[in-house]
């Protein structure tokens, strides 16, 4: 077999290894599309539950190669066991889906998305299992390595009616997942894209997710890969409301590089790694947008809760002061704080507030007078109300430094919404989904047929 001269070799042995997408020789059919679908969003919502149990059982065996870390992985995925397959999963990116994403289950199964029995362990519905596999490693740096699928076959099942869904979900999914369904799909691995990256943390590789997505969009695009001296170096707040407040500012000042810093170094390193491949022209572009304006934070509140590495960060009071430039006259100022609206405009200053708020369009000469300022103004008001009510944003600490979690805060957010929801709501949702079937495909959800 000939390969690349900067890749090893391996042959099959009785441990498989498979990439993150499985390309066959020819394009998919439709019915086989959905079938692959169905068995990515089951090692989704696999991955996002693995529990409390899987926080006891994460010492695996060593991965001292990058072969071993996939082989580790694709082996537990071919057994159905989800717990195992995230003891090859980097710690960081395995340690955000135990902590919030183990919440989000929980609520999926309550409301009978998912199955209360289900068992991470043992998935039912679906399986997968490869055969003849040969693979390379490919360097990336010394401590990223991409292995890629060179050849092999494989098989995928899946049977509806032991898929572990919820009531609710079968019902809302229709006749396929109510009836005796089994698709089997079948084809050859390799190709381009048949690959997973794997990153050295300690003495033990681990595949990422994150890492394999940014280096197939690297690679793809044929930029080299940052130097180690060139990767952006995590840069935390002292404090867990101090890390808020420092992304509001670096976001409200269009600084990239201060946003990266702020990631969190281990479930975000990727973008310490990758961000040079774009820091340096979003801060030409930046240098522009920052001549013309500049918007600042002038009086926030926050409150914390949590204790020990994660805290989540609610904002109760804020204000926003945005100034906008002008070459040949003074610049426009607009302040919002609570619910007022202060604006200068050609040296003019005038504020109005409440549901009055949106008639400083009209005090300006922007607009006429008419009902239609009064519903802008209604709902002015009613989205200060909403922003009050806005959700947290979750924040760890790393080595004595506070960094904020954009996946943390998504999933916990998610999860705060669905604690308010009842099965009553979800038959609501039903129907949303039914009246977009409606409006996308008239009405028809797709079929397994």
């Amino acid at each position: 077999m000939t390969t690349d001269p900067t890749s090893t070799d391996f042959s099959a042995s009785a441990e498989p290894v498979v990439s993150a997408s499985l390309p066959g020789p020819t394009p998919p059919s439709a019915k086989r599309s959905k079938v692959a679908m169905g068995g990515v969003a089951l090692g989704v919502l696999g991955l996002i539950g693995g529990g409390i149990f899987a926080a006891q059982t994460l010492a695996g065996p060593s991965s001292n190669t990058p072969s071993e870390a996939v082989q580790q992985m694709t082996k537990a995925v071919a057994a159905g066991d989800v717990i195992a397959a995230m003891e090859s999963l980097a710690p960081g990116e395995r340690d955000v889906l135990l902590q919030s994403g183990v919440p989000l289950l929980e609520q999926l199964k309550r409301l009978d998305v998912l199955k209360s029995d289900l068992d991470l362990k043992a998935v039912k519905g679906a399986s997968i299992s490869f055969a003849g596999q040969t693979y390379t490693e490919a360097p990336v740096r010394d401590d990223i390595v991409t292995v890629n699928v060179k050849a092999g076959t494989y098989r995928l099942n899946v049977d509806m009616q032991n898929l572990p869904i919820g009531g609710w979900l079968r019902k809302t999914m229709g006749q396929d997942a109510q009836r005796k369904t089994t698709v089997s799909e079948e084809g050859a691995l390799g190709g381009k894209g048949a690959s997973l990256t794997t990153i050295k943390s300690g003495d033990r590789w681990y595949v990422s997710l994150l890492y394999t997505a940014a280096e197939q969009v690297r690679s793809n695009t044929g930029m080299a890969m940052p130097a180690l001296a060139d990767r952006i170096p995590a840069n935390g707040a002292d404090s867990a409301e101090g890390a808020v407040k420092a992304m509001l500012d670096a976001a409200a000042g269009l600084n990239g590089r201060r946003l990266v810093e702020l990631m969190p170094p281990d479930e975000l390193s990727v973008l310490h790694d990758y961000s040079p491949l774009f820091l340096a022209d979003a801060e030409k572009a930046a240098v522009s947008a920052r001549a013309q304006y500049s918007l600042t934070f002038p009086n926030l509140g926050m409150k914390t809760q949590g204790s020990g590495d994660t805290a989540r960060v609610s904002i109760t009071r804020w204000s926003a002061d945005l100034r906008l430039k002008s070459v040949d006259g003074p610049e426009t100022k607009v302040l919002l704080d609570g619910d007022c609206i202060t604006a200068t405009l050609n040296g003019e200053t005038k504020q109005r507030c409440g549901k009055d708020a949106a008639k400083l369009l009209s005090d300006f000469g922007v607009l006429d007078p008419g009902a239609q300022l009064d519903k802008m103004g209604v709902q002015f008001s009613a989205s200060l109300s909403k922003s009050s009510e806005a959700g947290s944003v979750t924040v760890v600490k790393r080595d004595g430094k506070w960094y904020v979690s954009p996946e943390r805060s998504a999933l916990d957010a998610f999860t705060d919404r669905l604690a308010k929801v009842t099965k009553g709501d979800i038959d609501k949702l039903k129907q949303q989904y039914t009246t977009l079937l409606d409006s996308v495909v008239g009405g028809v959800p797709p079929t397994l047929d």
